[in-house]
């Protein structure tokens, strides 16, 4: 049918954009260049879709291969000249559930636990919400809380199957105050869509 067919000459576009890494290419600061967000992002769109799994396999060995030994990700490739920021959780978040949806036993029980202690470096309250870079909580200048960003995390911890009722508090909040806006992103819609693929709370109408 159609569906089908649109499916199938999307997977044959995306195929042909792939980078020999497994990577995507986006525009970043002006440039085009290879990130870890938009490989993440695609990774988690595809997983359940069969014919997709050669495309997700890549994806998700060049996300590995982009990690750090603390299981903590960046915007930029790593070792890349352009890393000016420290790793964040949204990055994290994102290539941690696209991970998880294409393979849970690429994360094991020692990267679980890393992803685990990233997010307490992070929290602000117990259960969440959690700060957006992964620096020390002494560090006040990169201690945000973004809405966008934890709704990331609230996806990331439901293809673990973990529920926080602490982070889905925070999210009714968010919702209920419209504050919905995060300087990562363009206007209310990504944050809206984030949220959207996790959240089951009592803001949903």
């Amino acid at each position: 049918d159609q569906i089908t067919k649109s499916l199938q000459q999307g997977l044959e576009f995306l195929a042909r954009k792939q980078m020999p890494a497994g990577s995507f290419t986006g525009r970043a600061n002006g440039q085009s260049t290879d990130t870890i967000f938009f490989t993440a992002l695609i990774l988690g769109c595809l997983n359940g879709i069969q014919d997709a799994k050669p495309l997700r396999e890549s994806m998700a060995q060049y996300l590995l291969a982009h990690r750090s030994t603390a299981w903590s990700w960046n915007y930029w490739e790593r070792g890349s000249n352009s890393r000016p920021y420290p790793d964040d959780l949204d990055d994290t978040a994102c290539a941690v559930a696209g991970i998880a949806g294409h393979n849970a036993a690429l994360l094991g029980a020692s990267a679980q636990a890393s992803v685990a202690k990233n997010l307490i470096v992070c929290e602000v309250k117990p259960g969440g919400p959690y700060a957006t870079w992964l620096m020390p909580a002494d560090h006040a200048q990169w201690r945000d809380v973004d809405p966008a960003v934890n709704a990331n995390i609230g996806y990331m911890l439901h293809k673990l199957g973990v529920h926080s009722e602490a982070l889905q508090a925070y999210i009714d909040e968010c919702l209920i105050t419209h504050q919905l806006e995060s300087p990562y992103y363009v206007g209310e819609v990504p944050t809206l869509y984030f949220m959207a693929r996790w959240y089951k709370g009592e803001q949903l109408h």
